[in-house]
C-alpha cells in the first residue's frame, strides 16, 4: 500500500500502488487492485527475499519502500503475510558550479539530515548535474563531501537547505570557490631564508659624518 502517513501500517483510505509488481524469491508477481501479491510453491526452510520488482518499467518513480527487501523463511503448511509499505518520496536535482579551470565532474554530493549524517550520495556528471532520489520528509542540507573538496582544492561557502513535508521535486544548485592555498615545503628542501635583521647602527642615507642622531623630534 501507499503509506501516506508514514506509519508503516495500512490505514483506511490508503490505496494500492498502480501498475506495481513484486519480486518474491525467483517469482515476479503482479500486485492486484487490493494491494495483494500472492506467491505459491516457494521453497521451504530456505530464506526468500521480498522486494519491489526492480525491472518494473511501469512503477511510479516517486514511490519508494522503507527497506530494500524483507526476508522470510517459508515453512510447510504455513502462510506468511508481510506488510510492504511504499512511501511517496521526493527528488532533488541541481548543478555544481566550479571555478574557472576546474571541472565539476565526479564530485560527491551528500544529503545530510539534522543529525549530520549523510543519508544519500550522488556523483556529479560531466556538467556538474546531480540527482538525489528516494528522499523521505525531513529537514536536510546539501554539501560536497570533504574528500572531494580537499582533492580539488575547493570550498563550499554555503550549504543549500530545505524542509520536505510532502512528495515534491526540488532544484538546489551548489557554488564552489577556490580554497586558500597553503605552501608545503617538499621533504629535504632547505627552509626559506629569514628576512635580514635591521642594522640599528646603520647611518641613514643623507646624514653628514659626525652628526648626532637622537630619537627626539626637534
Amino acid at each position: 500500500m501507499i503509506d501516506s502517513n508514514y506509519n508503516q501500517q495500512r490505514d483506511p483510505g490508503e490505496a494500492a500502488p498502480p501498475n506495481a509488481s513484486m519480486k518474491i524469491g525467483s517469482q515476479t508477481v503482479k500486485v492486484d487492485n487490493n494491494g495483494t501479491a500472492i506467491a505459491t510453491l516457494l521453497p521451504v526452510n530456505t530464506p526468500v527475499r521480498i522486494m519491489m520488482d526492480p525491472d518494473d518499467q511501469k512503477a511510479n518513480p516517486s514511490l519508494s519502500s522503507g527497506v530494500d527487501a524483507y526476508t522470510v523463511v517459508p515453512r510447510p503448511g504455513k502462510v506468511i503475510a508481510v506488510n510492504f509499505p511504499l512511501f511517496e518520496t521526493s527528488q532533488i536535482e541541481g548543478t555544481v558550479s566550479a571555478p574557472p579551470g576546474e571541472k565539476p565532474a565526479g564530485l560527491v554530493v551528500e544529503l545530510v539530515n539534522v543529525d549530520g549524517q549523510a543519508i544519500r550520495r550522488a556523483h556529479s556528471a560531466f556538467d556538474g548535474y546531480y540527482l538525489l532520489a528516494d528522499i523521505m520528509p525531513g529537514s536536510y542540507k546539501i554539501r560536497i563531501a570533504d574528500s572531494s573538496l580537499k582533492e580539488r582544492g575547493l570550498k563550499q561557502e554555503q550549504q543549500p537547505s530545505l524542509t520536505i513535508t510532502v512528495s515534491d521535486y526540488f532544484v538546489k544548485d551548489i557554488q564552489l570557490t577556490p580554497a586558500a592555498r597553503v605552501a608545503v615545503r617538499p621533504p629535504g628542501a632547505p627552509p626559506p631564508p629569514e628576512p635580514a635583521a635591521e642594522d640599528k647602527n646603520r647611518v641613514p642615507s643623507g646624514t653628514a659624518p659626525g652628526s648626532l642622531i637622537t630619537g627626539m623630534n626637534e
